[in-house]
């Protein structure tokens, strides 16, 4: 549930509405502003939440049904365009990071980050342990495994840089939704959505590139949409195929797996979809023309 309360409440009112509202051992409630807005979530049975009428209390809405009100595109709140650096991710041209999936050699991350660079990506994408990263990197990105890690997702929301959130493999786009309202009801409004593959009974490619879901969460939600062809496709000979898909779906940017030397890498399988760096620059000239002329039919 999130309660809208007066944007000039003061502190010890909305700290007393908290208190009243969670009085029940399975209903927390805590404060949260974003755009100009100030609001008390509110996690648990809502069946178990008073209804208080306090003055400071603007309205009530329920998120029983879908699970999220914050990201909801008709309620106007959740961010269309999320800065990453300086790069804004939305709302314009086609974004783009692309690196290798981990950190394995210093030398190889940093000749591969100069290359996408001088091709014209905006941000190197690497993954390595969260505690090296949280202090220097720009965005930080929840893979498809922890999408559903609450503990982790509450931590970003107080983390004051964006979050790149990955759907599940395996996970419906409503639960996705569900996940980056989590992030957002903890104060921190800078989430972009990242699509990928999903389960699929073929076995063609790694993963079913669900480009469907792009369409399903432009419906549902204003946040930037990004999409991740290396972990759909699982192989680099059909990387540039799935982006030129996306890119006809209208994703706000591409997240994409490159890799200067992809026989050095040791995890399995990453190296056999790590595109060439010095081929970003035409692949994404490509996919920003297809996204014109798809925007235009």
């Amino acid at each position: 549930m999130i309660i809208e309360i007066d944007a000039d409440a003061d502190a010890g009112a909305v700290a007393a509405l908290c208190d009243a509202l969670a009085t029940h051992d399975d209903v927390t409630a805590w404060p949260v502003s974003m755009g100009g807005r100030r609001f008390v979530a509110v996690s648990g049975d809502e069946t178990c939440v008073p209804d208080i009428d306090a003055p400071i209390v603007v309205g009530r809405h329920s998120t029983n049904t879908r699970g999220y009100w914050l990201v909801d595109r008709t309620n106007g709140i959740a961010p269309a365009i999320v800065n990453v650096g300086d790069t804004p991710v939305g709302g314009g041209p086609l974004w783009c990071a692309a690196g290798p999936c981990a950190l394995e050699s210093f030398d190889d991350a940093v000749a591969t980050g100069l290359t996408v660079r001088q091709q014209g990506a905006h941000a190197l994408r690497v993954g390595m342990d969260v505690g090296l990263v949280a202090e220097a990197a720009d965005c930080l990105q929840v893979g498809t495994r922890n999408m559903t890690n609450q503990a982790l997702l509450k931590e970003l929301g107080g983390a004051g840089r964006p979050v790149l959130l990955k759907r599940g493999y395996r996970t419906p786009v409503e639960e996705w939704l569900r996940a980056a309202e989590f992030v957002v009801a903890h104060g921190n409004p800078a989430v972009i959505l990242c699509a990928r593959g999903i389960s699929s009974f073929d076995a063609s490619l790694r993963f079913m590139p669900d480009l469907g879901a792009v369409l399903a969460a432009r419906q549902r939600t204003d946040l930037p949409v990004v999409f991740d062809p290396s972990h759909s496709a699982g192989r680099v000979d059909a990387v540039a195929q799935v982006a030129l898909a996306a890119a006809a779906f209208g994703v706000d940017g591409l997240l994409i797996e490159a890799h200067i030397a992809p026989e050095h890498m040791y995890r399995p399988g990453d190296g056999g979809q790590a595109y060439k760096p010095g081929k970003i620059g035409s692949l994404m000239a490509a996919c920003n023309a297809v996204r014109e002329i798809a925007a235009g039919l």
